[in-house]
């Protein structure tokens, strides 16, 4: 599995993975070498679009070994860094639409439903939102998953919905338990 940790926030993925056997790194090889990763991508590689060409760059590496590897759970935590609508990385794009031939699972998590690449709300198989409340977000999961999304602007605090393609409505579950420690 690997985690693109673009947040790198030290109390989430960076304090969740080294007990399970995760290697928290900021070297694109490692995503080659350790079957369990939580990348940690620089801001700036992220910006840096001119320079996503050079099969060097940091974050270009990462993108190529994380499709090389195969056979992988790929997580983009927050994808509106990571898989932003102006402008996603091109091999970003590659693990979305081929990642399946590789044998590569793709989530996307993000913390709106817009200003980051619509192909994470139309090619996912399984949707998970907590509350909507904002018009655009709700209209976009509305044309991308093709149902009505009125339901995630009444859900309650910590609960969630799910949507699998090809069902006529979201399923509603409670609150999960909290995995890692709030901040204070």
């Amino acid at each position: 599995m690997v985690v693109i940790d673009s947040k790198a926030d030290p109390g989430e993925w960076a304090a969740w993975g080294p007990p399970r056997g995760y290697v928290v790194t900021r070297d694109p090889n490692d995503i080659a070498r350790h079957p369990l990763v939580v990348f940690q991508p620089d801001q700036v590689d992220l910006m840096d679009v001119r320079r996503w060409r050079d099969p060097q760059a940091p974050w270009t590496r990462a993108l190529i070994r994380t499709f090389e590897r195969g056979n992988s759970v790929v997580v983009f935590d927050e994808a509106l860094q990571t898989l932003p609508s102006s402008s996603p990385h091109p091999i970003a794009v590659k693990l979305l639409t081929q990642g399946r031939s590789r044998n590569l699972s793709v989530w996307a998590g993000s913390q709106v439903g817009n200003r980051h690449e619509t192909l994470v709300a139309r090619l996912a198989e399984h949707c998970l939102a907590f509350r909507q409340l904002h018009g655009q977000d709700l209209a976009l999961l509305r044309e991308a998953r093709g149902i009505d999304c009125g339901v995630l602007s009444t859900l309650p605090d910590w609960h969630f919905a799910w949507h699998r393609h090809g069902l006529p409505e979201w399923h509603v579950f409670g609150p999960v338990p909290f995995v890692l420690r709030r901040h204070s």
